[in-house]
């Protein structure tokens, strides 16, 4: 397992455009090491807005930079599943496997289908791949995908089971 500092070094060098990039029409990426490390854990804490505003800083490079536009897919897909909105999840699927998952990491990739499973409601293949996901980056575990259940509704069911 590579460590995370040299993991965010090759992410960043492996940041190489997709199809239709002409380098003489597109501004250079400017260097986001930091910014990378910032927007996985944001993700990983469901601090959604921040990351939010971090990949406005990087709007013009998103569309040719598979790392970004991995981040914005988790980004999207943890809003959907924390935040309860709505998303087209066969459109994001198609669009999270676009991404060349060499260049992001097998973990961060697993974990990011993990939560696309959970909202599609296969909570099988969801731990499945969570535990894929844990066998690639150990970290990770400290980060279950779930939803905290508030006191009233556990309040609310005990009262009905016991009525």
């Amino acid at each position: 397992l590579l460590s995370i500092k040299k993991r965010q070094s090759l992410l960043v060098k492996n940041m190489i455009p997709t199809k239709n990039f002409n380098p003489s029409t597109q501004p250079e990426i400017p260097n986001i090491n930091s910014d990378i490390e910032k927007i996985r854990n944001y993700l990983l804490n469901r601090k959604f807005s921040n990351v939010l505003t971090i990949l406005n800083k990087y709007s013009p490079y998103i569309k040719n930079s598979d790392v970004l536009r991995f981040y914005l897919i988790w980004l999207r897909l943890g809003t959907s599943f924390y935040q309860n909105l709505k998303l087209d999840l066969n459109k994001t699927e198609s669009d999270l496997n676009t991404i060349a998952v060499q260049r992001i990491g097998f973990g961060e990739y697993y974990y990011v289908k993990s939560i696309l499973s959970m909202l599609k409601n296969d909570f099988a293949e969801a731990e499945k791949l969570f535990v894929t996901s844990i066998t690639h980056e150990s970290y990770l575990e400290r980060f279950p995908i779930k939803k905290k259940v508030s006191f009233f509704k556990i309040r609310d069911l005990l009262s009905f089971i016991n009525s």
